[in-house]
């Protein structure tokens, strides 16, 4: 069904696809290349005096040329003890599948992504990353003379390029492999797209206090659905709860965005493993859910509570085998 391309910014003020702004170190191969990893926003400084090893290397330390020469590894761990840049990034966590690590994956532009999910029929829900909190992306826009609406408006341009162009309420829309919704924890960018766009939005957001750009009180839900944002993206601790009779049910949160109208697109299934390295519904994302759910099968109940009770448009997960299954 649906595919995310989180986007981040090359130095060059190209869009490519990264969990964040500044990950570089742990998710690619960059601190093995001398000639680049020199070019951090922080470069590698090994333990020393009980302070952990530490890098911190970004998109936009980069131009997409430089990007592109890069190896994606599975999202990993830090050796804080690490003496060498090389031995800094220390593998994914034992929960997560290891079947790709160690492996030389292509990263990829956002346009790139968008004409391949295009071209295999599914529907894009990219993410644009960090506008509101990263101050080297700011200074990075600022030397641009753009903004962080400018940054958004390119990317709807991408997606439209790719053939991703429809309403919500466009008859295409409703196919498979025609819909694109723009996703942002940012207010600001939220309702710029909302007002200009043509494409669905989601409103990410992470608390219950609506802040000068963050999070989602009662008020701001209702200023959503009335400006016309389709969908909500609340983390899975806010839409769904286990009851006194062990059952996993809906919050009242998620009933009143239903009422209201909006979509629902929770995040994030198996994001996080259990605290003896297992698999499982264990972590931040299942801390409403309490003993409601405390085993990997239980996963597929909290799926089922979520797309058969909350009535979730689409639930996203870092590992998809498991939804894809449940769906067919």
């Amino acid at each position: 069904g649906w595919v995310e391309c989180d986007v981040a910014v090359t130095r060059d003020l190209q869009l490519v696809c990264r969990h964040s702004q500044c990950d570089l170190h742990t998710t690619t191969d960059v601190l093995q290349r001398p000639e680049l990893r020199a070019k951090c926003s922080e470069p590698f400084a090994p333990a020393a005096g009980g302070r952990p090893a530490r890098a911190k290397c970004c998109t936009y330390d980069f131009t997409l040329q430089e990007f592109k020469s890069l190896c994606g590894l599975m999202d990993g761990q830090v050796n804080e003890e690490a003496a060498a840049p090389e031995d800094l990034y220390a593998g994914p966590p034992v929960w997560r599948a290891q079947g790709e690590a160690g492996t030389c994956a292509e990263v990829m532009s956002h346009a790139e992504s968008a004409a391949l999910f295009r071209r295999r029929g599914v529907n894009a829900v990219p993410e644009l990353k960090n506008t509101m909190d990263d101050p080297g992306l700011l200074a990075l826009l600022d030397r641009w003379g753009l903004s962080k609406l400018d940054l958004g408006d390119l990317l709807v341009r991408e997606l439209v390029e790719a053939g991703y162009a429809f309403a919500a309420g466009a008859p295409e829309y409703g196919r498979l492999g025609n819909k694109a919704v723009l996703q942002t924890f940012d207010w600001d960018l939220a309702r710029h797209w909302a007002r200009s766009a043509g494409l669905p939005v989601c409103y990410l957001y992470k608390t219950r206090e609506a802040q000068a750009l963050v999070g989602l009180d009662d008020a701001r839900m209702e200023e959503a659905a009335a400006l016309g944002v389709e969908y909500l993206g609340p983390p899975l601790w806010d839409v769904v709860q286990g009851d006194a009779r062990g059952r996993i049910v809906p919050t009242p949160r998620a009933r009143r965005a239903k009422a209201l109208g909006l979509g629902l697109m929770p995040w994030t299934l198996e994001r996080s493993g259990c605290p003896d390295g297992r698999p499982g519904a264990c972590g931040t994302y299942y801390k409403s859910v309490g003993r409601a759910a405390f085993e990997y099968s239980d996963i597929l109940r909290v799926l089922k509570a979520l797309l058969h009770d909350v009535g979730a448009d689409a639930v996203f997960s870092d590992y998809p085998i498991t939804t894809t299954a449940f769906a067919n």
